[in-house]
């Protein structure tokens, strides 16, 4: 199972902007549906956009 840290993350991101962008749609609440598969290498979910369906 991969151990998934904040520094783990940040080191994926393009560039400090899109981490704070991630940060701040985490603080709200912005994903309401996360999901992972049984083997644990896959995870995946839905965000909140400015539309009325998810991403």
């Amino acid at each position: 199972m991969i151990s998934i840290t904040e520094a783990h993350v940040d080191s994926l991101a393009l560039n400090a902007a899109a981490s704070k962008n991630g940060r701040d749609l985490v603080k709200k609440n912005s994903f309401p549906l996360l999901c992972r598969s049984e083997d644990d290498t896959l995870l995946f979910g839905e965000c909140k956009g400015s539309g009325s369906e998810p991403y």
